[in-house]
């Protein structure tokens, strides 16, 4: 005897649980942080740093840290993220503000 059309759907299921999502690239570049600081930082904080500077301000402050003498101290990353003045815009922020609250005139 073949399987119920309830049990074909649960297969269906099963299968759909065990595929795991690709990585966008604010997850990749992260991940990649994450695993060359030997897990130093922890992977939400460099997520929460990606989403605050912006992907890009991220990824060059990224490549200046792997070009450096010593580029596994987590510290130097760190710094440079604080230092970098570069803040990503979201759909409330707009470029004619360029970041800022806009100042209301009376």
């Amino acid at each position: 005897m073949g399987k119920s059309p309830g049990e074909d759907y649960l297969d269906v299921l099963k299968a759909r649980r065990k595929e795991k999502r690709p990585p966008n690239r604010e997850q990749a570049l992260a991940e990649e942080i994450w695993l060359f600081f030997g897990k130093e930082i922890t992977f939400p904080a460099i997520l929460k740093i990606i989403r605050a500077k912006g992907q890009q301000a991220v990824y060059e402050i990224w490549n200046e840290v792997k070009k450096a003498e010593f580029p596994n101290k987590p510290a130097l990353f760190l710094s440079l993220v604080k230092k970098e003045k570069v803040f990503w815009l979201d759909a409330k922020k707009t470029a004619k503000t360029n970041g800022r609250n806009p100042v209301k005139h009376k």
